[in-house]
Formats: C-alpha cells, sequence, structure tokens
C-alpha cells in the first residue's frame, strides 16, 4: 500500500485553502463544512499516527 501521509499531504492543503476560501464566501453553510473537514482530517491522522 502508498504512503497515505505522501499521499494526503497535496489534497488537504488544497481541500483546507479551498474550505477557508468557501467559509469566506459562505458562512451558513462554513460550519456544516468545516465539520466535515475535521471528521476527515482526524481520521486521517489517527491512521497515520
Amino acid at each position: 500500500m502508498m504512503n497515505l501521509s505522501d499521499w494526503l499531504d497535496e489534497p488537504v492543503s488544497a481541500l483546507s485553502h479551498l474550505i477557508i476560501r468557501f467559509s469566506t464566501i459562505n458562512r451558513t453553510g462554513s460550519m456544516n463544512f468545516y465539520g466535515l473537514y475535521l471528521g476527515l482530517v482526524s481520521r486521517a491522522t489517527l491512521r497515520l499516527s
């Protein structure tokens, strides 16, 4: 299996920039989106550690 940390690094940084941009545009939907993002990141970091 490929190294998940290498594979996730680029998409995660791009996704975080996208979410920051998205949250500034749409305040109402940002909390749900951010919660989803945090869930994905925490799951990924748990799998990597």
